[in-house]
């Protein structure tokens, strides 16, 4: 199955309640080298069974395209419902192909996702008899305070809030029983010019509660929390937790060498006011690679220093054209060096070859020649088209013309434009009816074998590659 994208994910585990839902993030990067269309789905972790929830679901488009090395962030949100029984579920996520949905698609790795118990919690009674007995003990330590307040009214009655700083009521709040709870902002100004202060409530003081009763406290002004150092999770969940939507908190990943995922900067200012519909941008820098110089490397040296920098060996591609004077060595390289770049991205090589041949020293042939030497000649292949073997001109080797010829000198010609390449020399020895020869051309070496067949010469020669190309093996037939 062909590998289409690379999946990354910011976490493996993670514990979700019905009120506590989480997000997860995935890189998802295109690794083939073609345009991609995308779907993207959660399903069930290999040698699982049964369907995901469609509490578990994929945030925004459910299908993108993709560039060739192209990186795109994709979100999963779980939020499981009230009442959902504790489990750990897993699942990964899936992209594909919809064209081919079975043929071309790849996993991430597995999730896994505890839920702890989503029963729909009651109101909370009122346990006057502790907090009596608690307020007591502060009254008579500190003479009075915010608690004393609360003492003045009944059990199940609304206490006066107005004056008071929220945060300093916040547990009181907690003890009412109410049926739902809603703090609405205003901007601070010289009427109300104390942050976090109440300002208004509903209902007034000393109205009865009960789980059909509202409450509403207006605060004037609301306060940023300072969250740097904090995991982006963390960081989203203490602002939501302050009241700000989380359609007014933008992102910015960067990329930076040595980053550890946590937010570094944040604007407006930790303890300053949050207005109404402004936005919080946090800036939480992504781990990134700063390109390391490889050229004048062998490719081999090279990818071992990029594996070392932190990529992966299949984003390595290396082409090897040929040049004159070349020795193998990498000579360009994309990205440059030094650059900082995601992981992910693609790094490209050109490490140009030389077709080197070995060249014998002449041997002087006697003019005279053997008694037999049924190889001697020029041949030229029966294709005049073809792209490989244009024509090999063997000469014996003899120093008595009575001798059978056992060794030979081939020089074979290899299609070029505009003229043939010449490989050159090399010794070729008789074995029984074949002639065998090797030419080590630096990049590749080469084993030739030649057989007669009445008026017809035969070649197969095997390639081995010193790159990463395969062993390939071509067969010729040649005439005089």
């Amino acid at each position: 199955m062909p590998e289409i994208v690379n999946i990354t994910q910011s976490e493996t585990k993670i514990s979700v309640g019905s009120e506590q839902p989480e997000i997860i993030s995935f890189d998802v990067v295109n690794v083939s080298e073609r345009n991609l269309d995308v779907a993207l789905q959660p399903v069930p972790a290999p040698g699982t069974n049964g369907t995901l929830p469609d509490w578990i679901r994929v945030l925004g488009d459910q299908q993108i395209s993709l560039a060739p090395s192209e990186t795109r962030k994709v979100e999963i949100e779980i939020a499981p419902e009230a009442g959902i029984e504790p489990s750990d579920i897993l699942f990964c996520l899936k992209a594909f192909e919809p064209a081919l949905p079975e043929e071309n698609n790849d996993l991430s790795s597995v999730i896994t996702a505890t839920v702890s118990g989503g029963a729909v919690i009651p109101p909370k009674k009122t346990p006057w008899g502790l907090i009596a007995g608690i307020a007591a003990a502060v009254i008579l330590l500190i003479g009075g305070g915010i608690t004393a307040f609360f003492l003045l009214s009944g059990p199940g009655e609304m206490p006066n809030l107005t004056g008071k700083k929220i945060a300093e009521v916040q547990d009181i709040i907690d003890d009412l029983e109410y049926g739902s709870f809603e703090q609405k902002n205003v901007p601070l100004s010289t009427e109300f010019p104390e942050s976090g202060m109440i300002i208004a409530q509903s209902p007034e003081a000393e109205t009865e509660l009960g789980e059909d009763v509202d409450i509403v406290l207006t605060v004037a002004g609301r306060i940023i929390p300072n969250v740097k150092g904090k995991s982006a999770r963390e960081a989203m969940q203490s602002l939501i937790d302050a009241g700000i939507n989380r359609g007014n908190i933008t992102v910015n990943t960067p990329l930076v060498v040595g980053a550890d995922g946590r937010v570094t900067q944040q604007a407006p200012a930790a303890n300053s006011e949050f207005l109404p519909n402004a936005i919080v941008v946090l800036t939480v820098p992504k781990a990134a690679i700063k390109v390391p110089l490889v050229t004048n490397l062998s490719v081999e040296a090279a990818r071992e220093k990029l594996r070392r920098a932190g990529f992966n060996d299949r984003m390595i591609r290396v082409s090897a054209p040929r040049r004159n004077g070349a020795n193998g060595r990498v000579t360009e390289q994309t990205p440059a060096a030094n650059e900082v770049v995601d992981r992910n991205t693609r790094i490209s090589l050109v490490a140009p070859q030389k077709l080197r041949v070995t060249r014998s020293v002449p041997i002087p042939i006697p003019a005279q020649t053997c008694a037999r030497s049924p190889f001697a000649g020029t041949w030229k292949n029966v294709d005049s088209n073809t792209r490989s073997v244009t024509r090999v001109v063997v000469t014996p080797i003899c120093t008595n013309p009575s001798q059978v010829a056992k060794r030979y000198t081939i020089r074979m010609f290899g299609s070029c434009s505009p003229r043939d390449c010449d490989w050159g020399n090399t010794t070729a020895t008789l074995s029984g009816n074949q002639l065998k020869a090797i030419y080590d051309q630096g990049f590749v070496k080469r084993q030739v074998f030649l057989t007669k067949s009445g008026s017809t010469m035969k070649s197969r020669i095997t390639s081995n590659y010193t790159d990463s190309r395969p062993t390939r093996t071509s067969s010729e037939a040649f005439r005089k």
